[in-house]
């Protein structure tokens, strides 16, 4: 791919919009940690030898900041495995922060967590690493400065490490919440059809491998019926591609209102479906099949402008098969020769005007 010069990272809008999304989720910790410290600060007023106007101002900059990064998200998709010139201010927050309460006597040290944490997030291992080995070059500066004041009462060092282990709790709250919705996000659409939204042909495997240890450990058998679409093809031909399918989302929307109990719908290609019917032997799947053909048949679509009609075929195991391909095998030929039959039906219908 030619380089612009713009940019070596294409532009990728669902991705953007996923690393903003939590871009923003850390400004928001980053802006509440900068209200609990400064209020910590303002507590700790009268142990300190530094003038108000100074702790003022230090929070002032520090919640404009805090401000900043929340409403404008930066650094999305620039690929870094070190964290950029922006996100060093945390870190001079922080040690901005231990000078203002005595530098090495300072309660804000376990301060550090969150930035580090929030490099490690973001920027990977690296990013952590360059976080850590800054908190300790600031604990070094400040262990050369020394302190300004005495100690701080114990219960300063308590609320500073509770409130500053919340905050980083919050973090790796955030982040394992992020990971479950994309993992699940992942694992869902790796078994759903992104058209009609039904489980796919990788699902349906699944759950028959799990059908079959339930005979072998139950005995109890199970039925699937393969549907197809009379003349569907016509309807792409005539309408487009775009009303085949709204048309095949239809067609799923009605099939899923209807089925009943523990039976799958599945997208098996195309406008082909797949009904998998746990413990139904063979009367109760042609009742099923019997029941889906007068279901589509009496429905509208619209988008068709044309009344829709669909064929099917049942299999049952272990009568018809002991395997998925075989099961489907049985059931397609099923089908066709239904459909094959309807067909015959309605040319002995016409015959005699033809003939005529």
């Amino acid at each position: 791919m030619p380089n612009n010069g713009a940019s070596s990272v294409p532009h990728r809008p669902y991705e953007k919009e996923r690393k903003t999304e939590m871009e923003r989720s850390l400004a928001k910790v980053r802006l509440f940690y900068i209200i609990f410290c400064s209020m910590l600060l303002f507590a700790a007023f009268k142990h300190l030898s530094v003038p108000l106007w100074k702790m003022i101002f230090f929070a002032a900059v520090s919640l404009c900041y805090g401000f900043i990064r929340y409403f404008k998200p930066a650094n999305v998709l620039k690929g870094n495995r070190l964290p950029p010139a922006a996100d060093l201010l945390d870190f001079v927050f922080v040690g901005v922060l231990i000078y203002l309460t005595s530098g090495i006597k300072s309660f804000f040290h376990v301060a550090h967590a969150l930035p580090i944490c929030g490099s490690a997030i973001r920027y990977g291992a690296w990013g952590g690493i360059t976080g850590y080995i800054i908190a300790l070059a600031i604990t070094a500066a400040m262990f050369h400065i020394g302190s300004t004041t005495g100690s701080f009462p114990l219960q300063f060092h308590i609320i500073a490490g509770i409130g500053t282990l919340a905050f980083a709790t919050w973090l790796v709250i955030i982040l394992t919440e992020k990971e479950r919705q994309l993992r699940n996000g992942l694992y869902l659409s790796s078994i759903t059809d992104s058209l009609t939204g039904l489980y796919n042909s990788a699902y349906l495997r699944e759950r028959v491998k799990e059908e079959i240890r339930r005979y072998y450990r139950e005995g109890e058998s199970f039925t699937l019926a393969f549907l197809d679409l009379d003349s569907f093809k016509k309807v792409n031909d005539k309408h487009g591609h775009l009303a085949g399918d709204g048309v095949l989302r239809q067609v799923a929307e009605l099939l899923k209102k209807n089925t009943r109990g523990q039976e799958l719908l599945v997208r098996y290609g195309g406008d082909e479906f797949v009904l998998l019917m746990p413990g139904a032997n063979k009367e109760e799947g042609e009742r099923t099949l019997m029941r889906i053909k007068r279901l589509v048949q009496q429905a509208k679509f619209p988008e068709a402008q044309a009344k829709i009609g669909i064929s099917g075929g049942i299999a049952t195991f272990p009568d018809d098969g002991t395997e998925l391909d075989q099961l489907l095998v049985i059931a397609d030929e099923r089908m066709y020769e239904a459909k094959n039959n309807v067909l015959s039906n309605r040319a002995n219908v016409q015959l005699p005007f033809l003939e005529g």
